[in-house]
C-alpha cells in the first residue's frame, strides 16, 4: 500500500486533540477516582482500628485523641462514679465491671477512698463502718491484709480479660513505670494528674497493652488506657468474686515520691 500524500498526513495530525486537552482529561479522571475513594471512606463513620491483638476492634470515636484534644470540663463521663477523695472523683472504668472491691494499700501515700454506692459485703468491720447508701455501684470491702493503711485506700476493679480499661478520671498522664510485682512479675504503673488537682495522682497498676504516653490528656470513661493484666496466681478478689477474672488496682496518692524498694 502506498503512503498517503503529505497533505493527508498533515490533516490527520490536525485531528488529534491538543496535548493540553489530553492532560486535562487525565486530571479529571483522577479527580473522579479520588472523589469515589473519599465517598467510600465517608460511608463508614466508625473506621475500625485493631488494638494490637488485645481483643475486639475499638471505634476511635469512643475515645478522644490523647495527643490533640485539649482538656475540657464539657466532656461528661458516660458512667457513674464509684469513689472520691480530696475533691477527686473516680468513675467506673467499664460499663459493667464484674466487681468493685477495696483493700488496704501497701504504702501510706495512698488516701482513704470514700466509696459511692452501697455495701454488698464488709469483711473489715473493725476498720470500716459502712456508710449510708448513695448513687453508685455495689462494692465489697475485703478483709484486712495486716496493714496499717485505711481499709479502702486501694480499689480493685474486676474486669473480664477482653474488656478495655478506660480512664477513671479526666486529667493528664504524667508517668508510666515498669516494675516487678512482688519482685517477680513484670507489671506497669500508670499515673494520671487529675484535672484541677496539682498535688494528687491517680495511680493504676496491673495493666497491659497500655495505649497512652506521658503528656497525653485522658477523659473519664472515654479514653482507653489498656487492659487488665492476668497473673499466674490467685488474687484476694477471687475469695469474693467467682470467675478468676483480672483486676486493675487504683489509688489516689499524695505528691509522688519514689516508693521504697521492696525487693
Amino acid at each position: 500500500m502506498n503512503a498517503p500524500p503529505p497533505m493527508l498526513r498533515r490533516n490527520a495530525r490536525h485531528h488529534r486533540p491538543p496535548r493540553v486537552v489530553r492532560l486535562v482529561g487525565v486530571a479529571v479522571g483522577l479527580s473522579l477516582v479520588a472523589v469515589g475513594v473519599v465517598s467510600m471512606a465517608r460511608s463508614d463513620p466508625h473506621p475500625r482500628v485493631r488494638t494490637a491483638g488485645l481483643g475486639p476492634f475499638v471505634p476511635p470515636a469512643t475515645e478522644p485523641s490523647p495527643s490533640t484534644e485539649p482538656l475540657s470540663r464539657n466532656v461528661s463521663p458516660r458512667w457513674e462514679a464509684f469513689a472520691r477523695a480530696r475533691g477527686v472523683t473516680l468513675y467506673l472504668p467499664a460499663r459493667d465491671p464484674v466487681a468493685v472491691t477495696y483493700h488496704e494499700a501497701s504504702f501510706h501515700d495512698a488516701l482513704a477512698l470514700h466509696p459511692l454506692g452501697h455495701v454488698v459485703r464488709n469483711a473489715n468491720r473493725w476498720k470500716f463502718d459502712s456508710p449510708p447508701r448513695t448513687t453508685g455501684p455495689g462494692y465489697i470491702v475485703m478483709s484486712s491484709r495486716g496493714r496499717s493503711t485505711p481499709a479502702t485506700s486501694a480499689a480493685d476493679v474486676v474486669l473480664r480479660p477482653t474488656t478495655p480499661f478506660l480512664s477513671p478520671v479526666t486529667g493528664r498522664v504524667i508517668r508510666i513505670e515498669p516494675y516487678h510485682l512482688y519482685c517477680r512479675y513484670p507489671d506497669l504503673r500508670v499515673s494520671i494528674r487529675p484535672e484541677g488537682s496539682r498535688h494528687l495522682s491517680v495511680v493504676m497498676i496491673h495493666l497491659r497493652g497500655v495505649r497512652v504516653q506521658p503528656g497525653d490528656p485522658v477523659f473519664a470513661t472515654l479514653s482507653v488506657i489498656g487492659y487488665a493484666r492476668v497473673f499466674p496466681f490467685r488474687s484476694q478478689v477471687d475469695d469474693y468474686v467467682r470467675g478468676g477474672n483480672p483486676h486493675v488496682h487504683i489509688e489516689i496518692t499524695k505528691p509522688h515520691k519514689a516508693r521504697p524498694a521492696t525487693c
